[in-house]
């Protein structure tokens, strides 16, 4: 891609080229806000790596340096730095996500529930507990390592961890983005649900607070069951199980999760 830019700002006007750039730029700050976090990207790209191909930074970084080239003036070794420092940021973004050492978990269970032994180690211990569920075995150890947990887990590295255990098994990973009554209506469980106690929320109900939630902290949860009445039988990481009135999951569902569904292949 950056031979290609380079290639091209050579035939292009100048100001064209300024052009583009900011373009690139802007398209750049829309993917960061609006794309980079999106769980579209795993309808995309339904892979084990998403995390690195989603990666839209070393794509622009690339862009960027082929019209840079061709802008920045003389002497040659400018415009070698430029591109480099370029290059060094695309390659920084890949890196990113995999820096940093996994933490040292435990193997703790609890009727079915895997307990995080750490602060950070929730989704882990969550997608031991929902492969458990499917006859899958696996450690929050295990999936710490495989889902790049450092000091807590994307959505991206958790979908990797549970791709690549799920490979040659019945079973496949989806990611949804549904409300609690679409969860509900559709009995889309067991799933991990993403929780978040937000301000808001917390202002209005204090024994949130008082229960161990902290506010702005994403935390895993495994739904386990929901009865028609709208009981959820979590299988909390931090708690083990524990049973959830609806206007309680509604509150603190952020309005995504992961769920193991049969394989297509």
């Amino acid at each position: 891609m950056f031979y290609l830019t380079m290639r091209l700002g050579a035939k292009l006007h100048p100001r064209l080229c300024d052009a583009l750039a900011a373009a690139v730029l802007i398209l750049l700050g829309f993917y960061v806000r609006d794309v980079w976090d999106n769980i579209v990207l795993a309808k995309w790209l339904p892979f084990s790596n998403l995390i690195v191909l989603g990666n839209g930074f070393p794509l622009a970084m690339a862009v960027l340096a082929g019209l840079a080239w061709n802008r920045v003036p003389p002497p040659t070794i400018r415009r070698v730095a430029i591109v480099a420092l370029l290059f060094g940021a695309s390659a920084y973004a890949v890196y990113f996500p995999f820096r940093g050492q996994v933490p040292e978990c435990g193997d703790t269970w609890e009727d079915g529930v895997c307990r995080q032994s750490t602060h950070d180690t929730c989704s882990a211990a969550a997608a031991a507990t929902l492969l458990r569920m499917h006859q899958i075995e696996a450690t929050e150890q295990e999936m710490a390592k495989l889902s790049i947990t450092r000091k807590g887990t994307s959505w991206l590295g958790l979908y990797r961890g549970m791709k690549l255990k799920t490979a040659g098994t019945d079973w496949d990973v989806e990611v949804f983005s549904l409300n609690a009554d679409q969860i509900q209506q559709g009995q889309v469980f067991p799933a991990i649900v993403f929780m978040r106690l937000t301000t808001q929320v917390a202002d209005h109900n204090p024994e949130y607070e008082a229960g161990g939630w902290i506010v702005g902290t994403s935390h895993s949860s495994v739904l386990m069951e929901m009865n028609s009445i709208g009981i959820c039988l979590m299988g909390d990481p931090s708690v083990g199980r524990e049973l959830l009135k609806f206007e309680d999951f509604k509150q603190l569902y952020e309005g995504r999760g992961i769920r193991l569904v049969r394989s297509q292949k």
